[in-house]
């Protein structure tokens, strides 16, 4: 997995991912279909640096997790880029999740790495344990 610059709008994304979570532009680099694109969706809210994941159908989704990417320059100054799983928990219909900026800063401190400064996180993907009615 590799960031890549929407070329719509320049926001960094990975090359793995379907749209431009900013500007919701289609990623000709990838192929991937993503199966939670009809259930559950993530938005983007720059001027707020939150991201929101709401459960847009009638199943109920168990252990849902956002996979967090993490573009950071470590403390001797080289660049690098991790993910983690951000737990979000059972979700119904109708459902929505806040993933605030703040968040995910204190869970890369808990996570220990050695960050200098962020330079970019965003939510990839969505995985989750089951799904039903």
């Amino acid at each position: 997995m590799a960031l890549i610059r929407c070329p719509e709008c320049g926001t960094k994304i990975s090359d793995l991912a379907q749209f431009c979570p900013n500007c919701g532009r289609q990623n000709d680099a990838s192929t991937q279909i993503n199966e939670y694109e009809n259930y559950l969706r993530i938005e983007s809210v720059s001027d707020d640096q939150i991201t929101y994941v709401s459960n847009v159908s009638d199943y109920v989704f168990i252990d849902v997790n956002a996979v967090v990417l993490v573009e950071y320059e470590n403390t001797s100054g080289k660049e690098e880029q991790q993910s983690f799983n951000y737990a979000l928990g059972t979700m119904g219909p109708g459902d929505r999740r806040e993933i605030s900026s703040d968040a995910l800063q204190q869970k890369i401190e808990e996570l220990g790495w050695d960050v200098l400064r962020t330079t970019g996180t965003f939510v990839d993907s969505l995985t989750w344990k089951d799904k039903h009615h």
